[in-house]
């Protein structure tokens, strides 16, 4: 039975204090969870255990990264309870992403960092979310100028960051070419 500990409940899914904590015992902070993260979190996101068993991921699993460094437990900002908004979360550690730049990828600004990577794991080099680095960019720029022809092969191997290297963001030009 669930005791009077429901008023605090979770903003996002109305999950108990006494879910993820443990009552009666020592006020530190390693104590008061009932296991250790991110098993603790696991218990709840089966599916997000699966994302970060994939060949590149941020390494959670490992230790060196918790959930907590990206979400707040309590609840956050967001949907998923990021510690920021937008891309906010992201350039905490990828601080060179972030700007402020002259000439940015509103993509970052407007969808955050997830419009193009996907945050827990992927096959993908990168975080990213599509194999082909061209198909990702098209998804957007469908309106890519004729003379990259975009067939693969033809003029580049299709990777738009061999000369758009700036791709999150430039001081100097409004292409992300430097």
């Amino acid at each position: 039975e669930r005791f009077q500990f429901r008023r605090s409940e979770h903003k996002l899914t109305g999950v108990a204090c006494t879910d993820c904590h443990a009552l009666h015992t020592p006020a530190t902070p390693t104590t008061l969870l009932r296991q250790k993260t991110p098993d603790l979190c696991f218990s709840c996101h089966r599916e997000i255990r699966r994302e970060f068993a994939l060949p590149v991921r941020h390494k959670v699993l490992e230790g060196v990264l918790s959930c907590t460094d990206c979400h707040a437990p309590h609840g956050g900002p967001s949907r998923v309870a990021l510690r920021g908004v937008h891309h906010e979360t992201c350039t905490r550690c990828h601080t060179e992403k972030g700007g402020p730049f002259a000439f940015e990828h509103l993509a970052s600004r407007v969808e955050g960092c997830t419009a193009c990577h996907t945050p827990h794991g992927s096959t993908n080099a990168f975080l990213l979310k599509r194999h082909e680095e061209r198909v990702l960019c098209l998804e957007c720029h469908s309106n890519a100028p004729l003379f990259h022809n975009q067939v693969p092969g033809a003029f580049f191997r299709g990777d738009c960051t061999r000369c758009h290297t700036q791709i999150h963001g430039s001081n100097f030009d409004r292409f992300f070419f430097r």
